[in-house]
């Protein structure tokens, strides 16, 4: 009786098994109704969705705002929609899926002949990416147009949201590149001939953004990004710039920068979440560069600023000096007991300054 009782138990506990094993089975194949099905799924950027208006504006500056071209999904209904479900650690076998725009329900759902699925009725991580028709190995050096930009933009959820089983789902988005959101302030725009964004030996052309008030500009970035460089050449062939001191740019951070008149004084801040526009004080500064005077080797002059302001240099034996100008524009160089008036007056406008003509 003892062995029947034992028998009995054995047959319970595979029974039992047999149960457990039917959760994480093909639920399509077995007919089983273990597992929920995935019907329908709905991406979303931070507080928008497709249906909605904008994400959170940062301050006075473009990104989350209507200028940003990337602030909403509206713009993004004919691109493709990857989506894993996870069985505990690993991506469960039949939770894979790509999945496209529905026009009539305004929801992304499964292409013909694929499925997604939970693999049961616990909650699950949920991974996703969402881009254009194909995923682009690098990130295009042309973003100079709010379609060119947006396309850039790509938009990932890694992991760190957990789901309940449900026929339609709703996956909260971030952006998986960055992005430097900077002003150009107390400059003519009709002197400035181009601008554009250095960065790991490729030169990037930046958005403008439809202000017609203040010039500032959009560019994104790959992640790891370092020390990028924003470039500007004025129509007189003058060259400024002024390079980012930054360690790696990281995903879903947008990096705001002010550059100030023509010798581009800097202040920043860095919104550590682009989605919500939660802004902290830059922690990234700049490489000073100074302009390069040229004169007679070993002389010293005295220039006269038309702000009133008075500076000393001395050449060295190369007949050199780099220094930050006290001014803009040189009324008078004073040189060997000698007052010399320059017709017209220099106006510093590139990185080198030859003052040797006057002297």
């Amino acid at each position: 009786m003892k062995k029947f009782n034992k028998f009995l138990l054995l047959l319970s506990a595979a029974a039992l098994l047999a149960s457990c094993s039917d959760n994480t089975s093909d639920p399509v194949a077995s007919g089983s109704d273990n597992g929920t099905e995935v019907r329908s799924v709905i991406p979303s950027l931070g507080i928008i969705d497709a249906a909605a208006a904008s994400t959170r504006a940062v301050a006075d500056y473009a990104v989350n705002s209507d200028l940003d071209p990337t602030s909403n999904m509206t713009d993004r209904t004919d691109w493709l929609l990857d989506v894993h479900i996870y069985d505990g650690s690993s991506i469960y076998t039949y939770g894979e899926a790509t999945l496209e725009w529905d026009a009539g329900n305004e929801v992304w759902i499964t292409v013909t002949g694929d499925s997604l699925f939970f693999p049961n009725y616990s909650q699950q991580i949920v991974e996703a990416e969402l881009y254009p028709t194909t995923w682009p190995d690098s990130v295009n050096v042309d973003q100079s147009t709010d379609d060119l930009l947006l396309l850039q933009d790509l938009l990932v959820q890694n992991g760190t949201q957990r789901i309940n089983p449900a026929h339609t789902i709703n996956i909260e988005m971030r952006h998986g590149n960055s992005m430097l959101d900077f002003m150009l302030l107390d400059i003519e725009e009709s002197d400035i001939e181009e601008v554009v964004v250095i960065a790991d030996d490729k030169t990037y052309l930046p958005y403008r953004t439809a202000d017609t008030e203040i010039m500032e500009y959009l560019v994104i970035l790959p992640v790891g990004t370092y020390t990028p460089q924003i470039r500007v050449k004025t129509y007189q062939g003058a060259v400024y710039y002024r390079e980012l001191d930054i360690s790696g740019t990281v995903i879903n951070t947008c990096y705001c920068v002010k550059l100030r008149g023509l010798p581009l004084l800097l202040s920043t801040i860095t919104v550590s979440n682009w989605v919500y526009g939660e802004a902290i004080e830059g922690t990234y500064s700049i490489v000073t560069s100074y302009p390069t005077f040229r004169g007679i080797p070993n002389a010293t002059v005295t220039l006269h600023y038309d702000n009133d302001e008075t500076q000393t240099l001395t050449f060295n034996s190369e007949g050199e000096v780099t220094a930050q100008p006290a001014g803009r524009t040189i009324v008078q160089i004073d040189y060997n007991g000698t007052e010399i008036i320059p017709a017209p007056y220099i106006v510093l406008r590139g990185m080198i300054i030859d003052l040797s003509v006057y002297l």
